[in-house]
């Protein structure tokens, strides 16, 4: 298990050399969560909390704080990310083609984007109560859609997607080294270095 870790690691260094390649570990989360402030963040990452509502979480948090490349330890890249697609504001895999609706395993998008602050207000409304949460996707669906201002998206389809730009992986989830579903939260998010 801790080979193909690396190994995906490896493979986002390797297809993008002017990015940090991070895989999260909850320490650094809540350390990042300490220096800006963000103690009710820190408070849910370590409650008895549902874990989907904290990787929600998570994933909205980083990508609104920092911005860059969400991809859970399950997508690999085929080889570089497109110059079009990093240079837009927000990238996402639509599925189910009608609405907008975003898988949650890839997401892109600059730093600040106020459909992130929405939608992770979406999904704590319900609290830990799973029966009344809001998902991800959803949150970040609608939150996606309110937005005050338009956003410069680029929706990818799953078909244009999966397979030719990334691919998916699947891991050992009761595998030794996961000591416990929090080491679930560990994610890769790059982000372009400043020049």
């Amino acid at each position: 298990m801790q080979e193909e870790l690396r190994a995906n690691h490896l493979e986002w260094s390797l297809h993008h050399p002017g990015f940090e390649v991070k895989l999260w570990s909850l320490d650094e989360l809540l350390s990042l969560c300490r220096v800006g402030g963000f103690t009710w963040v820190a408070q849910v990452l370590t409650a008895d909390a549902p874990v989907p509502l904290q990787l929600d979480l998570i994933r909205f948090f980083l990508l609104e704080q920092l911005g860059g490349i969400w991809a859970d330890l399950t997508v690999r890249p085929i080889g570089p990310m497109p110059a079009a697609l990093l240079a837009a504001e927000f990238v996402a895999i639509g599925v189910n083609g009608g609405a907008p609706v975003f898988d949650q395993r890839f997401l892109a998008a600059r730093p600040g984007l106020e459909c992130f602050m929405r939608a992770t207000d979406k999904v704590m409304r319900g609290g830990f109560d799973e029966a009344r949460r809001m998902s991800g996707q959803g949150a970040l669906a609608a939150a996606f859609a309110a937005s005050r201002r338009p956003v410069a998206a680029c929706l990818l389809s799953e078909q244009d997607t999966w397979g030719s730009l990334l691919e998916r992986r699947s891991l050992d989830r009761d595998a030794d080294w996961l000591p416990d579903p929090m080491a679930t939260l560990e994610v890769n998010a790059a982000r372009p270095t400043p020049a």
